[in-house]
């Protein structure tokens, strides 16, 4: 007789027994996989949410003597001694994760076209537009007004109106317009006499801080009337005003004109009728701006051997009584000619800020910026400096580049950076680009891999960064950038719930908290539900092994027993041990191994809902109070379940072998009885 047919005698304890090795079966499997899913989905919304430590920007006024002088600086509010701490929070890792240090430099990129505040409806920002908003025009002066300086400095300088005859070199971006008034500055007067500037005068001139006043004022009256720039309408100025609107005179505003849009009326100053169609810019002569034997210095604060003043083109303004071609091919024009090229250069370049992880900057932590188009960086970008990087959607778009493209960077350094970087009202921009410093090392090929969109494109905001900014790895850039513990540079990032015990922690040792603004976003809301839901997960494991041990049991009484007399039966008939004990396995065998196979099958299908359904119990029981960022959590969590069904394979095998072994070591144990036993008890 074959153990099958064997099996078949007595169908229905077999069924019964089926049917209870199925369900323990079924139950190990599923809570394996939930367990496993539940684990694996955690450790993902745990890698997702991070949450932030960003240090203020604030500054307190510091004053210290010297030879007898009261020197006054800004210093951080945060002492050396807070940072010392957090950088020991930091280093021990159970608050603080980590320090997150970004870092920032400039490059020249062919491939893409910066873009200005200038372009935006309703958003310029003149001040942000530095260095693109530098020119060089050819300009008729109409008339001079000598501007009075202090005693004091050495320098001279007059305002002059002119018209504009040709722009040679201006960003895109900017429209030209029919008044141009120029701020011209020299080194002495000597130096101003010998421009011989007077009224009718044709000249060259090379200017920056390029200002569209007209502009200027119809986003002013835009703000104001709650319209779009195109919407505002000039002609509509009136000078005809009423004596109650004259009565808003003062020593500081003299009404001239009024402009009037439906029922909203704006009363206008001189100042304000004079930015109608007009520009300025103002005209350095940089090249002897600074001392004779001042330095210029590198990045790292080091000397670099050459003089200041020798880094600036000496180009700024100068007579023009030829075509303007003749004059550049003449050897006067020599540095002109590289004036045009240091323009050409510069409206090519970028900010390039390098990361160990773009989610910890400020911007990308509260998605006011946010990748639209590819991906971010990954884990392998970031440890082996991948030459790949993320753009602007408003530069991709203004350069025609698109996910997949390649890009050349060349990286440099402007005159004295450190002056630029350290001041008070730098926003993240690039280095004005010198000519005569040019970029250093050969061009490096960056793949965009990624395209982010940002909520505001001209915010002021100490953390943000603007649109000409492209990321990338920080391993992937060069050794000589710069970085700080300020701003945009720099952030602590904590474990997740962690917010209150670094708090805790910095009032304990008479830290102030408050200096150290923290985002989880909405991370905190959820936490309970979070490991909630793992707690429940563990414990219907817990269930499902005692159960499972329990129909073991059942099934070795119940079952594996009953094959006692025929186990007894082969041994008196002269059957070896083993040949007995291998028969009676193989018949205990069968229902096991289809009773395994039926549960894994049942576990795989009902494992992602049975998860779900825990989840949204564990939710409910526990009252969780969702926050918009924390509803944003639950979504994540319900729609980005880790299946693991390889969970329910592995636990239905244990499960199994299990089952085999520790049937086959009874067998063995009842073979070791006689078989007249056997057959009696069977």
């Amino acid at each position: 007789m074959t153990p099958l047919k064997q099996l078949f005698r007595q169908p229905v304890r077999l069924f019964a027994i089926f049917l209870l090795v199925g369900m323990a079966s079924a139950f190990i499997c599923l809570s394996a996989g939930v367990f496993a899913s539940a684990k694996a989905t955690l450790a993902q919304i745990e890698e997702r949410y991070v949450t932030i430590g960003v240090p203020t920007t604030e500054t307190a006024d510091v004053a210290t003597e010297y030879n007898g002088l009261t020197l006054h600086h800004e210093e951080s509010v945060i002492s050396q001694d807070m940072w010392a701490y957090m950088d020991q929070l930091a280093a021990d890792g159970t608050v603080i994760k980590g320090a997150y240090q970004q870092k920032y430099i400039s490059a020249y990129c062919p491939s893409i076209q910066s873009v200005t505040s200038g372009k935006e409806d309703g958003t310029y920002a003149p001040s942000l537009d530095s260095p693109y908003n530098r020119a060089i025009m050819i300009v008729r002066v109409t008339s001079v007004d000598k501007t009075n300086l202090p005693e004091s400095t050495e320098l001279a300088s007059v305002s002059v109106t002119a018209s504009i005859e040709n722009v040679v070199k201006m960003h895109p971006d900017y429209a030209v317009r029919s008044t141009l008034r120029l701020i011209i500055g020299c080194n002495s007067q000597e130096e101003l006499d010998a421009l011989d500037i007077r009224p009718g005068g044709r000249y060259l001139v090379f200017g920056s801080d390029y200002i569209d006043r007209d502009l200027e004022l119809r986003t002013t009256l835009a703000g104001t009337h709650r319209c779009s720039v195109e919407d505002i309408d000039l002609s509509r100025i009136s000078y005809d005003l009423t004596e109650d609107e004259k009565k808003t005179a003062s020593p500081d505003f003299l009404p001239i004109a009024k402009y009037s849009s439906g029922e909203k009326t704006t009363i206008l100053g001189q100042d304000m009728v004079d930015a109608i169609d007009s520009c300025t810019m103002t005209v350095t002569h940089w090249h002897g701006l600074y001392s004779e034997t001042q330095l210029d210095y590198a990045i790292d604060g080091s000397e670099t051997g050459v003089l200041l003043n020798d880094q600036y083109l000496d180009a700024y303004m100068t007579q023009l009584e030829t075509d303007l071609d003749v004059f550049l091919s003449s050897n006067a024009g020599v540095e002109w000619r590289s004036a045009v090229q240091e323009l050409d250069t510069q409206y090519h370049t970028v900010s390039v800020i390098g990361t160990d992880l773009l989610e910890s900057m400020y911007c990308f932590h509260q998605k006011d910026s946010f990748v639209t188009e590819g991906r971010s960086f990954g884990a392998d970008d970031y440890k082996k400096g991948s030459n790949v990087c993320l753009i602007s959607e408003t530069t991709a778009l203004a350069s025609g580049l698109g996910i997949g493209d390649s890009i050349d960077l060349s990286f440099y350094w402007g005159p004295n950076p450190l002056a630029d970087l350290t001041a008070p009202e730098w926003k993240v921009q690039p280095q004005r680009f010198s000519q005569k410093i040019g970029v250093s090392g050969d061009a490096k090929t960056y793949q965009i891999i990624g395209i982010y969109r940002q909520s505001d494109l001209w915010d002021t905001a100490d953390y943000r960064f603007l649109p000409n900014t492209v990321f990338a790895p920080n391993t992937s850039l060069p050794e000589n950038c710069y970085s700080s513990r300020n701003g945009v540079f720099f952030t602590y990032v904590l474990q997740n719930g962690k917010v209150s015990a670094l708090q805790d922690a910095l009032e304990s040792h008479g830290y102030p908290a408050n200096i150290l603004f923290c985002f989880d976003n909405g991370y905190t809301e959820i936490a309970e539900t979070l490991h909630g839901f793992y707690s429940s997960a563990q414990q219907l494991l817990f269930a499902a092994c005692i159960t499972a041990g329990a129909a073991l049991f059942v099934f070795l009484a119940l079952f594996v027993n009953r094959q006692r007399r025929t186990l007894g039966l082969m041994l008196s008939l002269g059957s070896g041990k083993r040949t007995a004990v291998m028969f009676s396995w193989k018949i205990a065998a069968i229902p096991i191994i289809l009773a395994t196979i039926t549960g894994i099958i049942v576990g795989i299908l009902t494992m992602n809902a049975t998860t779900l359904n825990l989840f949204s119990s564990v939710s409910e029981v526990l009252n969780t109070s969702l926050s918009g960022a924390a509803t944003i959590g639950y979504n994540d969590m319900i729609t980005e379940v880790v299946s693991m069904p390889i969970a329910v394979i592995v636990a239905g095998v244990l499960q199994l072998i299990v089952y085999i072994v520790a049937t086959y070591l009874h067998l063995q144990r009842l073979a070791q009885r006689s078989p007249l036993e056997l057959v009696r008890k069977g």
